[in-house]
């Protein structure tokens, strides 16, 4: 389905209507395609561009080619153009993917995106627009380095000072993908650190600061049955095992920095004094149940709270068949720069499906999120795919769907 035939829905919670809009920018619910992992920036002159992961023909996996698209809403997010391909796989590399776009202080646009050649080799590169979009610098790659650099969408930033700072997480010796049982692999906790640029992104550095998961910073997942736990998660707990991933980062208020990651089912953060570190040793934000799903943390100008956006696992145990399902969509909000976190009505109830990789745009006091929307997973012969409880299969990553409204709608009733 192509992006301007947007549908345009309403939801009612318990206390009434909430007058937020959600569509399907592209709806993949019935082929093999998959989109999703976007960025959006507030042109000049009012529109909205939206960039994010095309994968076409050829697969819907990590591993499978992939391209950059774009396409524009003169509408708030309401309605989007045709998309149209702004970057492709250089040669001999396998897609690009998660692009992170930012309106710069210099008037620029700046965009991060991944290059990914094979499993052991996926590189950040950086690229600006001088023209609101219309053409681009020639991307470089960020670092030197050859390694497996994963980064994720929306997630670029610029600090007061000015300078840029790019979130990564680098896994060493990978060899092939990552399934269920590969579960305690050292190579899915990742070194979680940070580039950045003083000079507007002509140059970048990597200090030597990047962290990852240790077993003192073990927290148990709350809550817990073991008995009814399969023998590899039983094995995870015993032995304290755990990961970091996909990391976020934000500027606090004090000029601090704080970065995230997700685990297998906290979310872990750490703070910098400044972007050159060190950083704190990680601890898990208490109180928040999650599955092994990326969140998204952003200033909401309205308030100057934190807003995050997650998937809630409530009162699920880690280790039954639906933990690690990324559902509901939820929101929280932290008044203490992200000491502790308020939870927030869910933004997509629906336990049916599955929500992750969300982008986040705030502008003129309203906001569009974007993110992916599950689809059934189904067998080569078109047969929808069971669980042994009797639910059926999600394929995570399908269609790319949008939430938009006033910013005071999202950040409302906290709870």
């Amino acid at each position: 389905m192509c992006a301007g035939s947007q549908a345009d829905l309403s939801r009612v919670s318990g206390e009434g209507v909430i007058s937020m809009e959600f569509g399907l920018i592209e709806d993949h619910r019935e082929d093999h395609f998959r989109s999703g992992e976007g960025s959006a920036v507030e042109l000049k002159d009012g529109r909205l561009l939206l960039m994010y992961t095309a994968f076409r023909n050829d697969g819907h996996a990590d591993h499978s080619p992939a391209e950059i698209w774009a396409c524009l809403s003169a509408d708030a997010g309401r309605m989007w153009s045709e998309p149209s391909v702004t970057f492709q796989a250089p040669e001999g590399a396998i897609n690009v993917m998660s692009p992170s776009l930012r309106r710069l202080a210099d008037g620029r646009i700046g965009c991060v995106f991944a290059v990914k050649w094979d499993t052991t080799h996926c590189v950040p590169f950086w690229t600006s627009s001088l023209d609101e979009g219309e053409t681009w610098a020639e991307p470089r790659a960020m670092t030197a380095e050859v390694g497996y650099f994963c980064i994720n969408n929306d997630r670029l930033i610029q600090l007061r000072d000015g300078s840029l700072v790019m979130p990564y997480a680098q896994h060493k010796g990978i060899v092939r993908f990552a399934n269920d049982k590969e579960l305690l692999k050292e190579w899915l906790n990742a070194w979680c650190g940070i580039l950045h640029s003083r000079d507007g992104g002509e140059t970048w550095e990597m200090p030597d600061t990047a962290r990852r998961y240790e077993k003192e910073w073990n927290v148990p997942p709350d809550p817990l049955c073991l008995e009814s736990m399969p023998p590899l998660e039983q094995r995870a707990v015993r032995e304290k095992y755990d990961v970091l991933q996909e990391p976020g980062v934000i500027e606090l208020q004090d000029g601090r920095l704080m970065m995230w990651a997700r685990s297998l089912s906290h979310i872990f953060h750490s703070f910098a004094s400044d972007k050159d570190g060190p950083w704190s040793h990680y601890m898990a934000i208490p109180g928040m149940n999650v599955s092994c799903s990326p969140q998204t943390i952003k200033r909401v100008p309205l308030t100057d709270d934190l807003v995050m956006l997650y998937n809630d696992r409530g009162e699920i145990p880690f280790g039954s068949p639906s933990f690690q399902d990324r559902t509901p969509l939820s929101v929280a909000l932290s008044k203490d720069e992200g000491q502790s976190w308020q939870k927030v009505k869910a933004l997509e109830p629906d336990t049916s499906k599955n929500y992750c990789y969300a982008g986040l745009l705030f502008f003129g006091g309203k906001f569009l999120a974007t993110y992916y929307e599950s689809a059934d997973a189904r067998n080569e012969d078109g047969s929808l795919k069971y669980r042994e409880d009797g639910t059926r299969r999600q394929r995570n990553l399908a269609s790319l769907k949008s939430c938009r409204g006033e910013q005071s709608e999202l950040i409302g009733a906290a709870v």
